[in-house]
């Protein structure tokens, strides 16, 4: 098909987008974040739909700025880490 697609290195802003789409050696134009179906989307009413994976596995945006959830301890734990 002769297309060219440029993505930006994965990083963890989920409100910022750059790249560009080139089509059979014409000059490339921009895609927005508006262009993405994110996970779990739904397209309907859609004759012919040309998709592309990106920024997948541990590259996604959600795991990028996911963190650890904090680690749970009993009262008993915290009354003794305080105690020694």
């Amino acid at each position: 098909l002769g297309l060219e697609l440029t993505l930006e290195p994965p990083h963890p802003a989920i409100g910022t987008l750059a790249c560009a789409l080139a089509v059979g050696g014409a000059a490339a134009s921009g895609v927005e974040a508006a262009n993405f179906g994110l996970r779990g989307c739904l397209l309907q009413n859609t004759r012919w739909v040309l998709g592309v994976a990106s920024y997948v596995g541990d590259d996604t945006k959600v795991r990028l700025n996911s963190a650890k959830p904090p680690q749970k301890t009993t009262e008993l734990e915290t009354f003794l880490n305080r105690s020694v």
